[in-house]
């Protein structure tokens, strides 16, 4: 179960850095957009993303600019265990209402059999675990923290919230390119940290972002323990983590829509979809507000073929149509994600694209509106609108041991890296 502890942060020091230099997780930063960040001096990017993919000796470098930064004083470690309270203030995408979510950076201790207790939601790659063990390894630090999701149906943890946004905040405040307002607050009193320890004890968690990370820290600890022994409290048994409420009312998942570059729907396409799927024609604004409010019994999805066709949607006729085409799973939630369906019985079975050849052409987007451009302008042949994950179905796939494929959710806004790291030699 979920075992949480107070940190000693290291973080920018205030007096050189009223606002810290930190930056979206690693993951979802291009090559261009970590170049135009490393050009700023002591960026987080130059620690956290330190050079280009093939570039051997970025590791050694961010252990060295690491070093440098402590010894300059750039980045101090705080005197007092704490919690960390975080706030991101944004716009809603589809609705423009200004929207709040809460959470708190701590640490948590690693679980061996972590599926029993802290949920991964996704699937991992090799290399980009290889890739942060590598930069662990040289850093002895956590850069970027896992984003965890939890229960906390009584909202204890609102009153350590309440009190500590009472006070002068860390940063205030951060706004990043997308316009979402981020500040940051201390918490030091025992008596809050060891209630926010409590509404956490005995309890599961479900990782949001950050699954190579876990994984990376994991194995990262089975070393250490090698090493040194296995002292449970030694720091390489915890890792740093943002935890949000599921029941946080600013915790939304954005849709990831499927772009096929290079195919359109055949007649003889279309004539199977018309198979399994009730198709109905609407507009886009419509198919996107059908989707945004789907409920968890229905599979629907939206079909953009371009500005001169009509748009489509396509909703399941029956569960059992999916017999020996989806995989036979403990959850039938799922089974019928709507990211499945469209991977195995679409994909695969209907346009008869090989596991090789789907990955080769498929493009992704978060916006409805970004995702018919890509159409209309011939990015892509065809897109498959697809409806959020809800949190509901996140839970429940998770309990049952099931992982979803790859961009299946896109939790907005991210956590940011830079404003707390975990270093493990102070």
């Amino acid at each position: 179960m979920a075992d949480i502890r107070p940190l000693k942060a290291l973080r920018y020091e205030q007096g050189k850095f009223p606002i810290p230099l930190v930056v979206p997780p690693y993951d979802i930063i291009n090559e261009k957009q970590r170049e135009d960040l490393a050009s700023i001096e002591h960026n987080m990017i130059n620690l956290d993303k330190p050079g280009k993919d093939d570039d051997p000796d970025r590791y050694k470098k961010a252990q060295s600019r690491l070093k440098d930064w402590k010894e300059k004083e750039l980045l101090v470690s705080d005197d007092l265990l704490s919690i960390y309270v975080y706030s991101q203030r944004f716009k809603h995408l589809a609705t423009g209402e200004m929207c709040e979510r809460l959470g708190f950076f701590c640490r948590l201790k690693i679980e061996e059999h972590y599926e029993n207790a802290i949920y991964p939601h996704e699937k991992t790659l090799s290399a980009p675990k290889a890739d942060r063990l590598n930069l662990m390894r040289a850093t002895q630090a956590n850069l970027s923290p896992v984003f965890g999701l939890y229960k906390d149906d009584e909202n204890a943890a609102s009153a350590v919230f309440a009190r500590a946004m009472e006070t002068k905040p860390l940063y205030d405040v951060y706004v990043d390119p997308d316009g979402t307002e981020h500040r940051l607050w201390q918490v030091t009193d025992g008596q809050d940290i060891g209630l926010l320890e409590a509404t956490l004890k005995g309890k599961d968690m479900v990782i949001a972002d950050g699954h190579h990370r876990y994984e990376t820290a994991l194995n990262y600890a089975k070393e250490m323990r090698e090493l040194h022994g296995d002292n449970e409290d030694a720091r390489y048994n915890y890792i740093l983590v943002c935890l949000v409420n599921f029941n946080d009312p600013g915790l939304f998942v954005l849709p990831t829509h499927r772009l096929l570059s290079g195919v359109t729907v055949t007649d003889e396409i279309m004539t199977e979809l018309e198979t399994y799927f009730d198709v109905t024609e609407k507009s886009v604004p419509e198919i996107e507000k059908i989707l945004m409010n789907k409920t968890l019994d229905e599979t629907l999805l939206g079909l953009y073929q371009g500005k001169d066709k009509a748009a489509l949607l396509l909703s399941l006729k029956d569960m059992k149509q999916l017999d020996g085409i989806v995989p036979e799973s403990p959850s039938e939630e799922w089974r019928s994600m709507e990211v499945n369906v469209l991977s195995y019985l679409i994909i695969a079975k209907i346009v008869k694209l090989s596991e090789e050849d789907f990955q080769k052409i498929f493009l992704f987007s978060h916006d409805f509106k970004e995702t018919c451009e890509m159409v209309d302008n011939g990015e892509a042949g065809c897109a498959f609108l697809m409806p959020p994950s809800n949190n509901e179905e996140i839970q429940k796939v998770t309990k049952a041991h099931e992982v979803m494929p790859q961009k299946t959710t896109y939790f907005y806004p991210k956590i940011f890296s830079g404003f707390v790291i975990y270093d493990h030699t102070v």
